[in-house]
Parts: structure tokens; sequence; C-alpha cells
């Protein structure tokens, strides 16, 4: 899916993060999995959104389309949308 944000843009780029459930998850979008920020124990954990808890974490989230870009980002339900800021273009 092209993005107007994604024109010309090289390098890495930081992954957005939600906070569900008491838990904070990096989203990557382009692989559609959420990955633990802070793993309790262990490695990083990868979930699908094709999975059991990956449905139910996207069930707590929203998609949400930047007013400047048109990038959609994913927050959670109970997100204050002036609070929100896009992952791609940096404006709220």
């Amino acid at each position: 899916m092209d993005q107007p944000s994604q024109q010309g843009r090289t390098g890495p780029r930081r992954l957005p993060i939600v906070f569900v459930g008491g838990n904070e998850y990096f989203v990557d979008q382009r692989l559609r999995q959420f990955r633990t920020v802070t793993p309790p124990v262990g490695p990083i954990e990868f979930i699908s959104f094709e999975s059991e808890r990956g449905r139910q974490l996207l069930q707590e989230t929203v998609a949400i389309p930047c007013d400047l870009c048109g990038a959609y980002q994913l927050q959670p339900r109970r997100a204050i949308l002036s609070d929100i800021l896009c992952f791609d273009c940096a404006s709220r």
C-alpha cells in the first residue's frame, strides 16, 4: 500500500507502539504483527494479526487516518484523539 508520507523516505523507521491490556506492543503493519516492547522474561514475542491473540489485540485497537498524510495508524480504542501522533509524518 503506497502512502504519500513514504515517498522519498530512506533508512530505518520507528514502529508505532500501542498500549493494550496493560502491555505495550510494537505494531508492524507491513508484516501484519504485534511485537512485545519489553518482554517480561525471554525473547520478544511476535503475534500475527491472523492468530487468535492477534485478533483479540486488533479488537482493542482502531485504525485512525492522519488528516495531513492520510496514513492509517492503529491506536487503542480508548485513545484521546488529540494525543494521537502520526508515526509517518509526526502530525497530530
